[in-house]
């Protein structure tokens, strides 16, 4: 008996959330640097099916009704609206690949809403009736048309439904950067991050102590510091708002709302306390001292010889060495004509860290660099100017989420394209406004070159 697996992501991301993250279809969604509708196709090939599905339109639809007429009489058909989101895990291939056998059509228990529809199981003479009254992807008619003839599984396997408000909003709102992490627990209330780097862990939480009161409006507070036999952590309030790497990985953040985002970080930079340098050798160690040592890094990495050949060979700027040359001496033309001042700063004030809430205009900021004293508070002036310009010119977090491709050009140089729509006008936003606060576009990309 011919299996085949439907992946229907015809119907609608629900408004509120779709102008919060930017996306019309739930398979668009990219989740740990894949897509939901990538995911998808990885997992459901492992289910036994002569064929995997997708439909994105009522036009793939139809053209599926016309090869099944001559291709997939008999068949079993698994049919997963993009609005279920599938656990990639053993629970999961399991039961997808025991369901070819049932010769009853049913619906699965706990999933499917007004936006989207349940997972089923039938028979394939069944899909067209389905796909009759779920025509672009409206889901409103199943239940009094269809979904009363079918029989209930109460075993879901894990899926998840973002067709739900609240699973949706967990799903795209932030899971914080992990990598210093042994664990990260979620319940409704509270994220709670632990580590076996207790000192990490304590400069992290006390960070929030050291800050001025009336800086504090910007950051999410740390409410209670954990130390037990597996490590340390600390616990925060969970805001279920998206961070701005997800917005802007998907293309939410249209001029007009990036420019409400700028005037909230226009209001951080303004508020928080700026003096003249107490270390005059502290911006050279935090520039091209992390440079150098990033670059070491790189140089011992086993993945580096062809790299440095693709770079010295095919990308036009004569290979690494030459553009650490330039850097360095853009950075001793430029950088001895900006104020040597600092400032309180968060350490690392890329996208990912920043929860931005559109509609309602929370920002909050997370994961600082950490203090053991007020003094660890201070930093160069421009340095959070920088990472902030790492996500918005450098585009560092559609690079980290995997949303560019690399190919080479008819003159055989590498050449980058960002998959996101146009930046430009978002890109000037985010130059005017750092420029008003007296951060100059030649400092700004100076500092982001080097991060």
């Amino acid at each position: 008996m011919k299996y085949i697996v439907v992946y229907d992501d015809r119907m609608n991301v629900p408004g509120e959330l779709r102008n919060a993250i930017g996306v019309a279809h739930f398979g668009q969604l990219v989740y740990r640097k894949r897509s939901l509708r990538q995911r998808f196709l990885e997992v459901a090939a492992e289910w036994g099916a002569e064929a995997v599905e997708v439909l994105s339109d009522d036009i793939d639809a139809q053209a599926l009704l016309r090869r099944g007429q001559d291709e997939l009489a008999g068949a079993r058909v698994a049919w997963v609206p993009a609005n279920l989101m599938v656990d990639g895990g053993e629970d999961a291939r399991v039961f997808f690949t025991k369901m070819r056998y049932s010769r009853d059509s049913f619906r699965v228990a706990g999933t499917g809403t007004h936006c989207g529809g349940p997972a089923l199981f039938l028979a394939w003479d069944e899909v067209p009736d389905l796909l009759r009254i779920t025509a672009g992807g409206d889901w409103s008619r199943f239940e009094t048309e269809l979904g009363t003839e079918l029989r209930v599984l109460d075993d879901h396997a894990g899926l998840r439904d973002l067709g739900r408000a609240e699973s949706l909003g967990e799903l795209v709102s932030s899971t914080f950067d992990a990598r210093h992490f042994n664990r990260l627990e979620k319940d409704e209330l509270y994220v709670t991050k632990r580590s076996r780097d207790r000192d990490k862990m304590r400069r992290e939480y006390r960070f929030y102590e050291f800050l001025p009161r009336h800086l504090r409006l910007y950051f999410l507070e740390p409410l209670a510091f954990l130390d037990d036999a597996d490590g340390a952590g600390y616990r925060l309030e969970r805001l279920h708002v998206p961070d701005m790497a997800i917005q802007w990985i998907h293309g939410a953040c249209d001029p007009e709302a990036f420019a409400g985002f700028m005037a909230r970080i226009a209001g951080y930079f303004r508020t928080r306390p700026v003096r003249p340098a107490s270390d005059p050798q502290q911006r050279d160690r935090l520039y091209r001292g992390k440079l150098e040592s990033r670059l070491e890094a790189l140089r011992r990495h086993p993945a580096w010889p062809p790299i440095e050949r693709l770079l010295a060979d095919h990308s036009g700027c004569g290979g690494l060495d030459a553009l650490v040359a330039r850097y360095h001496q853009l950075y001793e033309r430029l950088m001895p004509a900006i104020p040597a001042d600092e400032a309180v700063t968060h350490g690392d004030l890329c996208f990912s860290n920043i929860l931005y809430g559109r509609e309602n205009q929370v920002m909050k900021f997370i994961d600082p660099r950490g203090a053991d004293e007020e003094a660890d508070l201070w930093l160069d002036a421009g340095y959070d100017a920088a990472k902030l310009a790492h996500s918005v010119l450098g585009c560092y977090d559609l690079i980290n989420h995997d949303r560019f491709e690399l190919r080479f050009d008819a003159d055989l140089r590498l050449e980058m394209e960002l998959l996101a729509p146009p930046l430009e006008h978002q890109q000037e936003i985010f130059i005017a406004t750092m420029e008003e606060l007296g951060f100059p576009r030649a400092r700004l990309r100076l500092g982001e070159a080097s991060l």
